[in-house]
């Protein structure tokens, strides 16, 4: 299908699109992990891209980090060294992990990205905790606010929420497609459709994936239906091609446990009276 095509050209050129949007005048902000709001930035008028990894070896990471640390992070920062983010404004991470804390704190000494946050996450379920992370989110918005010279305000955050909402409806109308005996799309080509939504603005990914939604039941040449029905599940995983492997062999990837997947997009972000909470 072309609009699958599409897809997967944007996340092979997603340096190119990112890029795109800064000579727009826009604000580009890096972010690591799925716990990053990204709401915040689009209310205060900025284009977000997940920072992933590469394809090239770790040469000049691995002077930076332990050779045991886990590929991701040394790809991702290769990459950045190699000079790919450099149109980043703005870099954030959470100590989600010891591999991602210590990714923060080299690229903070040893970039130049202008604005560098990283988020202290809670790793217990408590109302402590949640109310912990609700002030370290408002120290977030304030300090955008404070760096960039802008104003996030409360109905900004409601519509970014009201957008990224309707992107992660239509995400998971996408997944349960793959339920029936005959799934329309195939493990690898979700994968790339959801991966050029880390790079995409907001608007245009949306309305390409209602386009996909409308068009996917009946396109003309389905995948195969007869292979083994599989499950991934693991953390960060953003190559399609891996998934391509697995389904060549005679495996249907109709499920995922991801980071890149379905923890990213699955649960929606409810519309409280206080949005940031």
């Amino acid at each position: 299908m072309q609009i699958l095509d599409e897809f997967k050209r944007i996340f092979e050129d997603r340096y190119a699109v990112a890029q795109g949007e800064k000579d727009k005048g826009k604000k580009i902000i890096g972010w690591v992990c799925t716990y990053i709001p990204e709401e915040l930035f689009y209310a205060a008028d900025m284009h977000t891209v997940r920072v992933l990894g590469g394809s090239e070896n770790t040469t000049k990471a691995d002077a930076y980090l332990y050779s045991n640390f886990c590929p991701f992070t040394r790809s991702a920062l290769e990459e950045a060294l190699n000079g790919r983010y450099d149109m980043l404004d703005g870099f954030l991470a959470v100590n989600s992990c010891d591999h991602v804390r210590r990714l923060y704190d080299v690229w903070k000494s040893y970039l130049t990205t202008p604005f560098a946050h990283i988020l202290s996450l809670p790793h217990k379920l408590s109302d402590n905790a949640l109310n912990y992370y609700h002030k370290e989110l408002l120290n977030l918005k304030t300090e955008i606010e404070k760096f960039f010279g802008v104003e996030i305000t409360d109905d900004g955050i409601r519509n970014a929420v009201e957008v990224y909402n309707k992107t992660r409806s239509m995400l998971k109308d996408l997944y349960m497609l793959r339920q029936s005996d005959s799934p329309p799309i195939s493990g690898a080509e979700i994968m790339d459709v959801v991966v050029a939504g880390s790079v995409l603005p907001r608007d245009q990914y949306n309305g390409m994936l209602e386009t996909l939604l409308s068009e996917i039941e009946d396109r003309d040449d389905p995948p195969p239906d007869d292979g083994v029905r599989v499950m991934l599940s693991g953390s960060l995983l953003d190559n399609s091609e891996f998934i391509k492997r697995i389904e060549n062999l005679g495996g249907l990837v109709v499920a995922d446990d991801l980071c890149v997947g379905t923890r990213y997009f699955w649960d929606l972000v409810e519309e409280e009276e206080d949005p940031v909470m």
